[in-house]
C-alpha cells in the first residue's frame, strides 16, 4: 500500500525530538540561538526577497547568512561524494550544524572543516543512521548516493529523524530507470525509447543504442555506447552475472542538459537551477566535467515539477536531458546530492539549505540562479583533455574562471585529501 508523506515536510519527526532543538546541544555564535523560538511557519527567503514564488526572472544574490531556525543535519554516503561536500558547505554556511557518517574520516566531507561530527557507516546503512542519529540528535538526514536513498527510504518509519522525500513509490520509480521512463511519457515529457536488454531486442538493434542497468541503487555497472549486437549482448551478459538488470536506451545525439529544483511539501518548486554541460567524461555518455549555469527554462521546470509531483516525490531532484531536435529527452533523474551540485551555490542557489530548512517546515523560497557561472572537475576535466587529445593546458586554464567540486580556499583539506587519494591510486598501479 502506497504511504503518505510524513512529518513536517515528506520525513518523520518523533516525539523525541523536535527540529530545533540541536541548537540547545550545539550553541554557537549566530548560528544556533537557544533564545530565540522557532515561528514554525516563518516565510525566510534565502535571497533577497521574502514570502515570494520561485521566479525565475527575480536575480540572484550570494550573500550566506545563517537561517534563525537552521538546526543540525546528518549527511551521509559509502564513497568521496562530491555531491555531498557541496551540500556540507552549503549547509553550513547557512547556519546548519553539521554531521558525517561515512565508512572512515578520511573522505573528502570528513576532511571539511564544516563537518562537525563524524560517525562510522557500516554496512547496515539503516542501523549506522539510527545510531548516528541517536547520538547527534540530528533532524534530517541526507543521502549521498543511490544505495544511502533506498535504504533511508524503506526504513524512514525506524529512523528518528526527518528522511526529507516523498512516497516510497516515488523513490523507487526515480531508481528505474525503465520505470521512471514511461512515467515521465505517460504525463508527456520526451524520453528516449528505452525497454529491457533481452537477447530478442539485442538481436533487431540496426543503431547505435546504449546499454545500461535499470538501476545503480545495489550495484552500480558500466554504460556501453555501440551498435554492434555481439558486444551489446556479451556486456548485457555481463551486467547480468553482477546482478544487474540491463536495459536498452535509444542513442541520441544532443547537449546534456540538467535542471536541479528542490519540490515543496505542497509541490511548489522553491528552487530551480538550469545547467548545460561543457565537457564530458567518457565523452558518448559520461558526466559533466564542465558546465555553466543557463537561464531557467520556466517551461521546463513546469514540466519537471508536474512529472515528480505524479509520482509522490517532493525534495530535491537533478533531471537530467538531451537537448535533440525533438526537444528535450529525460534520460536521468538523481534524488541525491550530485557531483555538480556546487555549480548552483555558486549561481546563488544553495539547493542542500533549501531542501534541509524546507524539510522542517519552514517555508523557504530561492532567488534565481544566475546565468552565465562556470564550474569544473578539475581532476575528471584533466584526464578528458589528456585522453580526448593530450590536452592539458586547456582544463588548467578554463579553472582559474570556475567554481569547483572539491577545490574551496575556504575549505582546503578535502583538495589536499583528494591529492592524496589520487597519488596513491597512480602509485599503486
Amino acid at each position: 500500500m502506497e504511504d503518505r508523506a510524513r512529518g513536517p515536510a515528506c520525513g518523520r519527526t518523533t516525539g523525541r525530538q523536535q527540529p530545533g532543538d540541536a541548537a540547545a546541544r550545539h550553541p554557537g555564535p549566530a548560528k544556533f540561538s537557544s533564545a530565540r523560538p522557532r515561528a514554525r511557519h516563518r516565510r525566510i527567503a534565502i535571497g533577497p526577497a521574502r514570502g515570494q514564488r520561485f521566479d525565475a526572472r527575480r536575480p540572484a544574490t550570494h550573500a550566506r547568512r545563517p537561517l534563525p531556525s537552521a538546526g543540525s543535519v546528518l549527511v551521509v554516503g559509502s564513497d568521496d561524494s562530491r555531491g555531498l561536500l557541496a551540500a556540507v558547505r552549503s549547509l553550513a554556511d547557512f547556519g546548519w550544524h553539521v554531521g558525517v557518517c561515512t565508512p572512515t574520516r578520511h573522505t573528502l566531507v570528513g576532511a571539511s572543516k564544516h563537518a562537525v561530527e563524524w560517525h562510522e557507516l557500516g554496512e547496515d546503512v539503516v542501523a549506522s543512521v539510527t545510531s548516528a542519529v541517536t547520538a547527534g540528535g540530528y533532524d534530517v538526514v541526507l543521502p549521498g548516493g543511490d544505495a544511502e536513498l533506498l535504504a533511508l527510504s524503506e526504513a524512514r518509519d525506524d529512523i528518528p529523524c526527518v528522511v526529507p522525500y516523498g512516497t516510497r513509490e516515488s523513490v523507487r520509480c526515480i531508481l528505474d530507470k525503465l520505470a521512471m521512463t514511461e512515467a515521465a511519457a505517460r504525463v508527456g515529457l520526451g524520453v528516449p525509447r528505452t525497454r529491457p536488454a533481452t537477447d530478442e531486442e539485442i538481436d533487431t538493434v540496426t543503431a547505435t543504442m546504449v546499454l545500461k542497468s535499470r538501476s545503480h541503487a545495489l550495484l552500480r555497472s558500466e554504460t556501453l555506447v555501440s551498435d554492434d549486437p555481439a558486444e551489446l549482448r556479451a556486456a548485457a551478459d555481463a551486467m547480468r552475472a553482477s546482478g544487474a538488470e540491463p536495459i536498452l536506451q535509444e542513442h541520441c545525439d544532443g547537449r546534456l542538459i540538467a535542471v536541479s529544483l528542490v519540490l515543496g511539501d505542497d509541490a511548489r518548486v522553491l528552487a530551480a537551477v538550469q545547467q548545460q554541460a561543457t565537457g564530458l567524461w567518457p565523452p558518448e555518455a559520461g558526466i559533466s566535467v564542465s558546465a555553466e549555469t543557463v537561464e531557467t527554462d520556466p517551461v521546463l521546470v513546469e514540466q519537471l515539477a508536474g512529472f515528480l509531483d505524479s509520482i509522490g516525490w517532493r525534495g530535491l531532484a537533478e533531471a537530467q536531458f538531451l537537448e535533440t531536435r525533438r526537444g528535450p529527452l529525460l534520460i536521468d533523474v538523481n534524488g541525491r546530492c550530485y557531483g555538480s551540485m556546487a555549480l548552483a551555490s555558486a549561481a546563488g542557489v544553495d539547493l542542500a539549505a533549501v531542501w534541509a530548512t524546507s524539510s522542517i517546515g519552514e517555508d523557504v523560497i530561492a532567488p534565481a540562479a544566475e546565468a552565465g557561472v562556470r564550474y569544473q572537475w578539475l581532476y575528471g576535466d584533466v584526464r578528458r583533455g589528456w585522453r580526448s587529445g593530450r590536452d592539458v593546458l586547456g582544463p588548467l586554464v578554463k579553472s582559474w574562471r570556475a567554481t569547483h567540486s572539491v577545490w574551496s580556499l575556504r575549505d582546503p583539506k578535502p583538495s589536499m585529501s583528494y591529492l592524496r587519494t589520487l597519488f596513491r591510486s597512480v602509485r599503486d598501479r
